[in-house]
């Protein structure tokens, strides 16, 4: 219907096929948006999440002058410090966007700046990366309107209403995570269809090297495309897919092998590690590519006998992962390959980028709008490549159905991969819309009819009925997410407090602060922080959650000892939960509580500052510590 009425020049391309403006009007949409919803933003000189300011601390350690290969932040976890696992290859835009900031603004707001640019052009390489994606599937002629789906309607973190990774005042590594994936997904989809262009084999051999680049989050998913080619290649009897696949892979590894020079040094090239990139990503890699090879030939000599090949094909993917395990048994604790034994019993329980979906939303709401979209978008699939006529469109469909099923059933087993399972829903949203606006009357009510079904595929689910079953502010919290960055601002601004500190405290001053918080004075002091939350800390953790949270004072002055802090700070309007608000009566306060409410043990004294802040601020009476030995 748009396509008919005559629009200005200037205008024809934001209402009519190619609709080309349409990712610029969603990134101007979320630029401009940001000067009005600004709240705990970089133009409040705030960077965002707990990761990104111990990424910036990684990065401005690079820019000031760091080895390329040591990513160890000695002020925290003394004396051992914490050996970062994250790679170098993400700090590269970040640190080069600071370099040049610093030509015309002090290092402090040229790292900020630098988390306005990064993501902003992050945003737009996804929007891209989408419509790569898309295209296979919705045609060529509408496929940036999957940008609306993308910017518009498909929250990547629903918890929060913002844009995970692409919001401003980020410097994280989920970004990148993001893209390739939705990289590698088009790629696969055009392999499967037997598109013959051969960039799409380079793409899906980059791609897979540059998630391992980036990370180890990658592993399930390119296993999860290698899986599918290789099931694909025997469903539809076709050598050539597995063959091509295998080639793929092996590129992969050379691409991968290419770029392990940069993430380890000489020394240490060869390495095994199981929590950052080694050279255990490209023995993965040509793992599969060596399966995917196995079953080129077994398909050729029994394209006809299916059982027969699918009995085989199972022996030698056993014998592949048996082998691999058996070589690495630590492999099977992915992630948690790099936590302490206490630490990985724990990580399903403290970690909520761990927890399943169900428990990860916070209102059930929230998980229906989440699972609506992933059901319509696998029934979608399963119904399209049904129904398909021709063997190309039903590997296309039955690819998408594959991907569909890797990314949503990661995401409902581990929230950290409910932004993959955003992204691959996408597609089929704007699918399913193109089919809707086909079926419906072509009268003056289309257009708006049009926009209600836009709505109920997308915003109804992923916006509207997950925000009104919270407290929320419609306007800035759910029309402006894709802007905003948290919920509410900090309850505890760091900035004040943090010059107060700077000034009053030599750099060799060590503080003690809840988990939660480390992050924030690792960044904004220079001061060394006794414990820091979220990564590997040698056990550390249970000794700052004791501290703080048990109401035995003798437990917390041992851990004062132990550790050798010299300042503890608390936040006193950190809401306490509902369950130890209520049992407050029947028990003796923690050490929180206390130091919140200032009755504090005799051997921490109160802090008098001149400066307005909401943190509370103590000091470690080290001789009184030593002599107290009740």
């Amino acid at each position: 219907t748009m396509s008919k009425i005559s629009f200005p020049s200037y205008l024809r391309h934001i209402f009519s096929p190619p609709y080309t403006v349409a990712p610029v009007a969603v990134a101007l949409y979320v630029l401009i948006l940001c000067f009005f919803y600004t709240a705990n933003g970089p133009f409040t000189g705030h960077l965002v999440g707990f990761d990104d300011h111990v990424r910036m601390v990684q990065v401005l350690n690079l820019v000031n002058g760091g080895d390329w290969f040591d990513r160890t932040l000695t002020r925290v976890n003394a004396p051992e410090g914490f050996d970062s696992i994250w790679a170098r290859i993400v700090d590269i835009p970040i640190a080069f966007t600071i370099i040049l900031s610093e030509l015309f603004v002090d290092q402090k707001t040229a790292a900020l700046a630098s988390t306005v640019i990064i993501p902003l052009v992050e945003l737009i390489i996804l929007f891209h990366a989408t419509r790569y994606m898309a295209r296979p599937l919705v045609g060529k002629k509408e496929s940036w309107l999957v940008v609306l789906f993308v910017g518009l309607t498909s929250i990547l973190n629903q918890q929060t209403y913002t844009f995970a990774g692409f919001h401003f005042g980020e410097a994280s590594h989920h970004s990148w995570y993001v893209i390739l994936n939705v990289l590698m997904n088009g790629a696969i989809v055009r392999m499967a269809m037997g598109v013959p262009d051969r960039r799409n084999d380079y793409i899906l051999s980059l791609s897979i090297a540059l998630f391992l680049a980036v990370g180890i989050e990658g592993f399930p998913l390119i296993a999860g495309g290698a899986a599918l080619l290789g099931i694909l290649s025997w469903a539809f009897s076709r050598p050539q897919l597995a063959k091509r696949a295998a080639r793929a892979m092996a590129m992969g590894t050379i691409y991968a092998l290419l770029l392990l020079p940069l993430h380890r040094p000489p020394a240490h090239l060869f390495d095994i590690l199981f929590s950052q990139f080694s050279l255990l990503g490209p023995i993965l890699i040509s793992s599969a590519a060596i399966f995917l090879v196995c079953e080129y030939y077994v398909l050729q000599k029994f394209a006809a006998r299916k059982i027969l090949s699918l009995i085989l094909l199972s022996f030698i993917a056993l014998a592949i992962g048996g082998i691999l395990i058996a070589c690495f048994p630590r492999i099977l604790d992915g992630a948690g390959a790099a936590l302490s034994p206490t630490e990985r019993k724990l990580a399903m329980t403290e970690h909520p980028e761990a927890w399943t979906m169900w428990r990860a939303t916070m209102t059930t709401w929230q998980f229906i709008g989440l699972t609506i979209p992933m059901a319509l978008t696998i029934l979608a699939s399963l119904y399209a490549g049904l129904a398909a006529t021709n063997r190309r469109q039903k590997l296309n469909c039955f690819a998408f159905l594959g991907l569909s099923i890797v990314d949503c059933g990661m995401a409902h087993l581990f929230w950290r991969y409910i932004h993959h399972a955003m992204l691959i829903i996408c597609p089929w949203l704007l699918w399913l819309w193109q089919k809707l606006r086909r079926r419906l009357p072509n009268n003056k009510w289309k257009i708006f009819s049009a926009t209600i079904g836009y709505i109920v595929l997308g915003p109804l689910w992923l916006v509207i009925l997950p925000a009104s079953d919270q407290p929320l502010d419609f306007w800035p919290q759910v029309l402006a997410y894709p802007a905003k960055t948290y919920l509410t601002p900090y309850r505890c601004d760091m900035l004040n407090f943090a010059e107060y500190l700077d000034s009053h405290y030599t750099a060799d001053t060590k503080i003690n602060v809840i988990d939660s918080q480390s992050a924030y004075f690792l960044y904004y002091t220079k001061l060394k922080v006794d414990f820091l939350a979220n990564f590997p800390s040698h056990d550390k953790f249970i000794d700052n959650r004791r501290f703080f949270a048990v109401p035995n004072e003798n437990i917390s002055r041992d851990i004062a000892r132990q550790h050798g802090f010299d300042l503890v700070a608390v936040c006193k309007v950190s809401p306490m939960a509902i369950q130890d608000y209520l049992s407050r009566p029947y028990r003796q306060p923690t050490m929180n509580e206390r130091l919140i409410e200032s009755i504090p043990p005799t051997w921490l004294k109160p802090v008098p500052m001149d400066i307005q802040t909401d943190y509370l601020l103590y000091e470690v009476d080290h001789k009184s510590l030593a002599g107290d030995t009740k």
